[in-house]
């Protein structure tokens, strides 16, 4: 995920969205996995269909879960990862109709069985309703700056580790 091709590709063509299950955000997924609204369905879908704990999946306008990998055979493979799920946005972009979440443990060498996704009577909102705020996005007070960061993992000198290809190395908290 270091690949300067591949950040541009995610933030050209999709919403990254990145979900933790360590504490202390394990507690909030796991509550909101519990409720009906919006988050708890999209959560409980991406749960039911993962390959394991943690992975890379595409999901369409309606929560439904695309594709699913935990790892890729090469750096173009995540590329192709990619691209093979917003082929599926595109033939799936809502959540009317089943599909099958396409699953692999590896991408594109290792597929597993698909899973059953049902159809979604009313789809994500795509906002909160009035009213109410995300449980994820803290307030930003006035004067205060927002920003996006980007880490990388350092050696003992303090220099930029060459091995960034491991998770250990880009996913540190």
């Amino acid at each position: 995920m270091s690949n300067p091709e591949v950040i541009r590709r995610i933030n050209a063509d999709f919403v990254p969205v990145t979900l933790s299950m360590q504490f202390p955000l394990k507690n909030m997924v796991t509550s909101l996995m519990k409720t009906n609204d919006d988050e708890g369905m999209l959560l409980r879908s991406i749960y039911r269909s993962r390959v394991q704990p943690q992975g890379t999946c595409v999901v369409n306008s309606g929560g439904q879960v695309l594709a699913w990998t935990l790892m890729y055979d090469t750096n173009q493979s995540v590329l192709d990862f990619l691209g093979h799920g917003l082929k599926r946005f595109r033939e799936h972009p809502d959540a009317k109709q089943p599909i099958l979440t396409e699953r692999y443990m590896k991408f594109p060498s290792q597929k597993l069985e698909d899973f059953k996704e049902e159809a979604r009577l009313a789809p994500i909102a795509e906002r909160h309703p009035e009213g109410t705020s995300c449980l994820a996005q803290f307030p930003v007070p006035a004067g205060h700056l927002n920003a996006r960061l980007f880490g990388r993992a350092l050696d003992e000198q303090g220099k930029f580790m060459g091995t960034v290809n491991h998770q250990e190395h880009f996913a540190l908290e």
